[in-house]
């Protein structure tokens, strides 16, 4: 994918987000964003049941997730856990390139018994609401498929069930 695309999906009054997929048959999103392409530098407070991933390309951005501040910057990420409350933005009003990925927790539903013995645990754990990642050790590689991901999204509209190799 290239060039940046326009976020459209709709906040709710209990501040859910209703994701708008890429394809609504598939419940993936990606996105190149910038930062200031949001009102006054900063996305709007929200959560989802989606698992967002967040890798820095170029500047910085503090990112807020259930009142906890996180700087990020180039080079590292963030991942979102499921159902937690989170927003990025700038005070300084600094231009920051990144990419943003949201997967459903469904992606990952092969049968019943995985997803409530494996996914369930660590998507209903609110003591883990988010993972911070950097280009080193074994959050690289972590890094690298995001890229890979957001890389070849175009393929997985056409072909969905790509995103999953």
């Amino acid at each position: 994918m290239n060039g940046v695309s326009t976020y459209c999906s709709t906040f709710n009054s209990d501040s859910s987000e209703t994701v708008a997929y890429n394809n609504p048959l598939f419940p993936a999103y990606a996105v190149y964003g910038l930062l200031s392409s949001y009102p006054n530098y900063s996305s709007i407070s929200h959560w989802h049941k989606d698992l967002e991933f967040i890798l820095i390309k170029k500047g910085a951005m503090t990112y807020n997730v259930n009142g906890r501040l996180i700087e990020l910057e180039e080079d590292s990420g963030i991942i979102v856990n499921s159902r937690q409350l989170h927003y990025g933005f700038s005070m300084e009003h600094n231009e920051c390139e990144f990419i943003c990925i949201l997967l459903s927790p469904e992606l990952l539903h092969i049968n019943d018994w995985f997803y409530q013995n494996c996914i369930e645990p660590i998507t209903e754990n609110a003591s883990c609401p988010y993972l911070y990642l950097r280009r080193n050790g074994w959050m690289a590689s972590i890094m690298e498929k995001l890229d890979k991901i957001y890389d070849s999204f175009g393929k997985f509209l056409q072909n969905p069930y790509l995103i999953l190799i």
